[in-house]
Formats: structure tokens, sequence, C-alpha cells
């Protein structure tokens, strides 16, 4: 049996901002770092994808380790 997995949604710049609590020009900071989700452009607007970017954020919080 298959299992289910949700689909993917688009998040604005805006809302990645508010999931990372940074400010736009953090944002354009990390977007220089390799590891972090490429946008994508649809028209003149910049998206990411959610789960790409959740997958980023427990990325860096496994990779903390025990460390608060």
């Amino acid at each position: 049996m298959d299992t289910y997995e949700p689909a993917d949604r688009l998040c604005s710049l805006r809302e990645v901002l508010t999931i990372l609590s940074v400010s736009r020009s953090k944002l354009y900071e990390l977007l220089e770092s390799p590891d972090f989700p490429r946008p994508v452009k649809i028209g003149r607007r910049t998206h990411f994808s959610e789960r790409e970017v959740q997958a980023w954020i427990a990325d860096r919080l496994a990779r903390r380790g025990g460390r608060a």
C-alpha cells in the first residue's frame, strides 16, 4: 500500500520571512548559501517550496546536536 504524502505548496517570500523570523536582508544572505532552498520565480514573484524550507529547518535543528 502506498503512503500518502501531502502535496508541496509554494510559499511567498513574505511567508518564508515569517517562518524563519528573519529580515529580508538576512534571507538574501541565506540565499547565497548552497544548502538553502532555491526560489521559484513565477512572473515577478518569488516563491519557495514549503517542504524544502521545512526540510532545511529540520536539517539545521538536527545539526545543532545537543546544544539548545
